[in-house]
């Protein structure tokens, strides 16, 4: 989930997984924004970025998922399993157009 300051600016990333983790007597002290990955920890990309970039992300907090950003505001997410189906799309039509030429 993404988060945003109290300016509205995006801030960070909450997982399931640190939701997750926090332990039970913890939480109900526990505050959002002890558990949300910094957004300079998470990885972001452009809308104008090549779909390629989303290869070298880096893991680190943010569990895979990385962040559209444009002009600052986020524009969109995207998992793990979006880059696992665009490459499995990917493949599929490089598989087709073989067997077509063959």
């Amino acid at each position: 989930f993404p988060t945003h300051d109290g300016s509205g600016r995006l801030s960070g990333l909450l997982t399931l997984a640190a939701l997750k983790n926090v332990a039970p007597n913890a939480r109900p002290t526990t505050l959002i924004k002890e558990i949300t990955c910094p957004l300079d920890k998470v990885s972001t990309i452009r809308p104008a970025d090549p779909a390629a970039n989303l290869l070298n992300v880096s893991d680190g907090c943010s569990e895979g998922r990385t962040l559209v950003v444009e002009n600052g505001r986020l524009v969109g997410i995207v998992s793990p399993s979006d880059i696992s189906r665009l490459l499995q799309r990917s493949l599929s039509g490089r598989s087709q157009a073989v067997t077509r030429g063959a």
